[in-house]
């Protein structure tokens, strides 16, 4: 075979090649991408537990103080003013 019978049978070779390389890297991104949501959503789900957590120790306490005294309501008179 010459040079000129080569030429394209390479360019096919290479091509098919490149096509294989880059179909083979979206595979391995999308993989990635799939692995990073799932890592996220997760993150996402464990902080919501948390806050969520937080928010009822903090009305707990809230309300420990609210039984445990006495309020009274009034109007304060500012001094410049009264």
């Amino acid at each position: 075979m010459d040079q000129l019978q080569l030429n394209p049978l390479y360019s096919r070779v290479q091509s098919n090649f490149s096509r294989e390389i880059q179909n083979s890297l979206e595979v391995k991104l999308l993989k990635y991408l799939n692995l990073f949501m799932l890592l996220l959503n997760s993150f996402e789900e464990k902080t919501r537990i948390a806050a969520n957590n937080a928010e009822d120790v903090v009305e707990l306490k809230i309300g420990k103080t609210i039984e445990g005294s006495s309020w009274k309501v009034g109007i304060a008179c500012i001094a410049t003013i009264c």
